[in-house]
């Protein structure tokens, strides 16, 4: 099974309802329309700027984290340093047991949605429909969910191992 047939069944398993963009080349947003094509989202254009449909969108914040783990062995590693220059120094090593492995993590940061759906747009989808400026097999994306930082490892062979490493700068103290 490919790297992308491997991330994009694994994440419909663990996430129904929600379809992936991956590789995520594109900055996908509310209003966005295309097809599902092999279980994953594929952009052509957005309805608001493409098609002049307008819509109202509301941004609900929250916070969270989810993990989904297939095939995956994950181990956090100790190995962390601190200078007095206030640069930390951690990393993670995931090991993957079995081919196929997904690691997927993400921190949540905000629902971004689109309002009245049913009574503003689906009637102008409806009209382009009826003059032939749309096609029964587009979707639209109605909600997306925004992540602080999403870290996703994706292996085929049995026994892989990744070490992510990372420095950042820690805030000083008052």
């Amino acid at each position: 099974m490919s790297i992308t047939n491997t991330y994009i069944s694994k994440f419909r398993k663990n996430f129904p309802g929600y379809f992936p963009n991956f590789p995520a080349r594109d900055n996908i947003c509310v209003g966005d329309f295309g097809i599902v094509n092999k279980g994953c989202f594929a952009k052509i254009g957005n309805i608001k700027t493409d098609l002049g449909i307008d819509f109202e969108i509301r941004k609900i914040p929250f916070s969270g984290r989810e993990v989904m783990e297939s095939n995956c062995d994950t181990s956090f590693s100790s190995q962390g340093e601190a200078k007095f220059d206030g640069i930390i120094k951690a990393s993670v090593k995931l090991s993957m047991k079995k081919a196929d492995s997904v690691y997927f993590s993400t921190v949540l940061s905000s629902l971004i949605e689109m309002e009245n759906v049913f009574g503003s747009i689906y009637p102008q989808i409806l009209d382009l429909y009826k003059a032939g400026r749309w096609e029964k097999k587009y979707v639209i994306i109605s909600a997306i969910e925004k992540t602080k930082n999403t870290v996703i490892v994706v292996t085929e062979e049995t026994g892989s191992e990744v070490i992510l490493c990372s420095d950042f700068n820690a805030p000083a103290e008052k």
